[in-house]
């Protein structure tokens, strides 16, 4: 599920995105954003809707963080909110504004590392 860009909102500052509108969703509930977990608590949590893993690799949705860059070099422009559905709601860079994406909130995202070897120009994609 694809959303349009929101207009009338400043593009990516050191403190996040700040809109005059509303964006899309509803924020995410804090149980959904408490605590993430690395692979030995995921496994514990296996199956019941604790969608918090978290690495450096690689981060479920609802763990994304403002600045975070994914392995494409999109960065993350505001903190996921909840789309219905069991969806999550992503605001990536790209166009004027950036673009919000739905996603399952059960999908991991491959985050961009240092060891991945990226050239530089994929970690300065999308920079101001």
């Amino acid at each position: 599920m694809l959303f349009q860009s929101i207009p009338n909102s400043k593009y990516y500052k050191k403190g996040g995105i700040v809109m005059n509108g509303n964006p899309p969703g509803i924020p995410l509930h804090p149980a959904y954003t408490s605590e993430t977990h690395g692979f030995e608590k995921y496994l514990r949590h296996h199956g019941g809707g604790h969608n918090l893993l978290r690495t450096k690799r690689i981060a479920q949705p609802c763990t994304l963080q403002i600045g975070d860059i994914l392995a494409n070099g999109d960065r993350v422009l505001s903190l996921p909110r909840e789309g219905g559905n069991g969806s999550v709601l992503i605001h990536l860079t790209g166009g004027l504004y950036g673009h919000w994406i739905g996603v399952p909130a059960r999908i991991p995202i491959a985050l961009l590392t240092k060891e991945d070897g990226a050239p530089k120009e994929i970690w300065d994609l999308e920079k101001e």
